[in-house]
């Protein structure tokens, strides 16, 4: 190249950056495509242009330009950095994880990549390497803001509150004015039950119009006798206020919340189909049938007989899955309100323990594959770390529930590591289970079926045909408990209930309600009340709405 082109490309890159220091975003990005033309071989130019682009709401064109400034340079810290945040928010976390990888290895001291792979561990689920690589972080630098406050949401989602909001609250310190910080203290205190300490938190974070304050100030509400106003707040932002899609669907889902708790169910359905709709969210129910199918096909009768088994026999555990929505939370709330029993709350755990299987064994990489490669001695050391992770979070009591919904997909698994351990299942009314996932916002990828009635209705049978496999080969170990039979027959469900899992009679275990443990899955209020009727059946007050559903569902009801 000639140096007159490498002389003019040097020029433009400087009236670029200048035009890029005073945010004129488009004349920078058109600039630096000119410089780029002139001298392509500039990392710094490429680096540049993908900043502009991220910047001025252009992610897509932002990924190319990182892109081409790591095939010119492979080791660019920030470019790298920047593509690997870009991934996260465009939804390719595994992409991101298999980028920073990389590059944590060339900077294993770099706090920003590890602040970014404890982001997308936490992406992901993989909540302990959140922490793991966020703490990492603040060995390299003491102060990085934003490594306490993805502390703080790992730790949350682990049911760990205290200690996150003890990092929210650093986080605060170092920025006294950042509203997100702020923001995730107000829930924490909100979901600890310290309403209060909350209300002074929340109360002038109202005058900014964040989304965000009016969702916790309507979730306070009916706590400081203010739910209408928090309900008028609501719709007003949503009446005069330009936000994002997310926001938007939040709001309506706290909407439909009210005008159903209130018995106006025409409004209730409005406001919770606007905001399914407003998710943005598809989901591809083939990939559902084949990954069941598969599990079918790998866990059949004759594998089963002679599968390998750790000789691991403690009945430490007790899995309680099933549908979201199905009592899962209330089975366990009752069981950790037993002096023998810790609870664990969503564990991530067990999925990790399949996908691990199948990428170090398996030729696709992908679960069930790698199972029946799985010996006896794996699967014990699989088993022991399961039992040292839960111990983290609970301690050393004798029993310790794990009710993470989804583990109904992995019962083959649960029942190769733990041979003795207790398997509950949660059951209750299918239509009732469907439209209480419909109402729920669950804020993450890991139910993206929720979002539409014939998707949601389409999934739930083929939840229940994995259920029919796994109790054709393993019912005797299974206990399945309906929601409505606990409802009507508290005392004799929680008797079999506690006989199945080993537990002698606790009449705390009656007095759920009463306990000071903190729930913090979608139905930690309702686990703070006894137990009422008012669930069952509850479809019949949308029974119009619900035609979609009920033809997907109607081989079932």
């Amino acid at each position: 190249m000639s140096e007159d082109r490498k002389l003019t490309g040097k020029r433009l890159l400087e009236q670029a950056k200048a035009l890029h220091s005073r945010k004129h975003h488009a004349e920078a990005i058109k600039a630096y495509r000119s410089a780029l033309a002139a001298d392509p071989s500039q990392a710094e130019t490429h680096y540049l242009l993908g900043n502009a682009l991220r910047e001025a709401g252009r992610p897509n064109d932002a990924l190319n330009a990182y892109r081409a400034l790591l095939a010119l340079q492979p080791g660019h810290l920030m470019g790298a950095n920047n593509l690997g945040a870009l991934l996260l928010h465009l939804g390719n976390a595994p992409a991101a994880l298999e980028l920073l990888l990389r590059t944590v290895k060339m900077f294993p001291d770099a706090a920003q990549i590890r602040v970014n792979l404890a982001n997308t561990y936490n992406a992901l689920g993989l909540l302990d390497k959140a922490i793991e690589q966020a703490r990492m972080a603040l060995d390299i630098k003491s102060d990085f803001f934003d490594a306490y406050c993805i502390l703080g949401s790992a730790l949350q989602r682990l049911g760990q509150l205290d200690e996150a909001l003890e990092n929210y609250s650093i986080a605060a310190a170092l920025r006294p004015g950042d509203i997100n910080v702020q923001l995730g203290r107000a829930h924490l205190l909100e979901l600890k039950g310290n309403y209060p300490q909350c209300w002074t938190l929340i109360k002038p974070l109202l005058r900014t119009g964040h989304p965000r304050a009016a969702a916790i100030y309507f979730d306070l509400g009916p706590h400081i006798g203010r739910r209408d106003e928090a309900v008028i707040l609501l719709q007003s932002l949503l009446a005069h206020g330009s936000l994002p899609d997310a926001a938007q669907s939040s709001m309506h889902f706290k909407l439909g919340k009210h005008f159903d708790e209130t018995g106006k169910f025409d409004d209730a359905f409005f406001h919770y189909s606007h905001a399914n709709r407003l998710t943005g969210k598809t989901f591809n129910l083939d990939n559902t049938v084949r990954l069941f199918n598969a599990i079918i096909s790998v866990y059949n009768n004759d594998f089963v007989q002679t599968m390998p088994r750790s000789e691991n026999n403690s009945r430490r555990p007790i899995f309680i899955l099933g549908m979201p929505r199905s009592g899962t939370s209330l089975v366990e709330q009752i069981l950790a309100s037993h002096p023998d029993v810790g609870g664990g709350g969503e564990l991530p755990y067990i999925d990790e323990v399949a996908n691990r299987i199948s990428a170090q064994r398996g030729k696709s990489g992908l679960f069930p594959a790698g199972v029946t490669e799985t010996g006896r001695n794996q699967l014990e050391i699989l088993a022991n770390r399961y039992l040292q992770r839960v111990t983290r979070h609970e301690g050393n009591t004798k029993h310790m529930t794990d009710k993470m919904p989804h583990n109904f997909v992995y019962i083959g698994i649960i029942m190769q590591m733990f041979p003795r351990a207790s398997i509950i299942h949660c059951a209750r009314n299918p239509v009732d289970t469907c439209l209480s996932c419909y109402f729920s916002h669950f804020g993450n990828d890991s139910h993206d079926y929720s979002y539409n009635l014939s998707t949601l209705g389409k999934y739930y049978c083929q939840y229940r045909r994995l259920m029919d496999h796994w109790n054709d080969l393993f019912g005797h170990r299974i206990l399945t408990i309906t929601y409505e039979n606990m409802v009507y027959n508290q005392e004799s469900v929680t008797r079999d209930l506690l006989n199945f899992c080993g537990l002698e009679w606790n009449d705390r275990c009656l007095e759920f309600h009463e306990s000071a443990r903190t729930v913090y899955t979608l139905s930690y209020k309702q686990v703070r009340e006894p137990l009422y009727s008012d669930s069952i059946d509850r479809w019949k007050n949308y029974g119009k709405y619900l035609t979609p559903l009920r033809k997907e569902l109607e081989k079932l009801i």
